[in-house]
């Protein structure tokens, strides 16, 4: 299994529609974001990203918070 990097803040826009444009349709994804303070956080989605405005539910997700 290899990862890919689809999107990274520092180096795009911070904006929601930026990270849509990269992440959208990509399938499963591993989130990781690093606040101003350090801390560093994120999550598993199994199912793909989109910006059709709706809920969509998977029983594979998983949150982590590390300090």
């Amino acid at each position: 299994m290899g990862f890919e990097l689809l999107y990274q803040a520092s180096d795009n826009e911070f904006s929601a529609s930026s990270f849509h444009s990269a992440c959208d349709g990509k399938g499963a994804t591993i989130t990781l974001i690093e606040t101003t303070l350090g801390c560093v956080f994120g999550g598993y989605n199994s199912q793909s990203w989109n910006s059709d405005g709706k809920w969509y539910y998977g029983d594979k997700k998983c949150l982590y918070l590390h300090w």
